[in-house]
């Protein structure tokens, strides 16, 4: 048995406005690809921060070191110098980094974007222009 193609007839405004629907339907969903694309690029911006950070406290954490090195040392209790110096024998953790994904170039990706908006906002004018 062969598949044969079935027509139905959509009355005229009814089809005008699924179409428009459906297209702002797709302008909808290309903005929140936007608003996503913005979100992964403030996400990268955060870990490179957080990494700046890190390395900046390593290195304050080294200078007071130094200058602890090259003051004078008083005279501190027993006690209190064996937990000073079971502080100082706990190493920081640094984080590993991990390896990243190489990622679309963001330029391209919103470009694409911007223009699938602009021929879904062409389509859509042309629609309601033919009402």
């Amino acid at each position: 048995m062969k598949n044969q193609d079935i027509y139905i007839s959509i009355d005229p405004i009814t089809y005008k406005n699924s179409k428009a629907n459906l297209l702002s339907t797709q302008i909808d969903l290309l903005n929140i690809m936007k608003h996503l694309q913005n979100l992964k690029k403030i996400k990268r911006e955060k870990r490179k921060l957080k990494k700046e950070l890190h390395q900046l406290f390593q290195e304050l954490l080294k200078d007071l070191e130094n200058l602890e090195n090259h003051l004078p040392n008083s005279e501190i209790p027993k006690q209190l110098q064996a937990k000073i110096n079971t502080k100082r024998t706990k190493e920081i953790e640094t984080p590993k980094p991990k390896i990243q994904k190489q990622p679309k170039p963001a330029e391209t990706i919103d470009k694409t974007i911007e223009q699938e908006l602009r021929e879904i906002q062409n389509k859509l004018r042309a629609l309601n222009a033919s009402r």
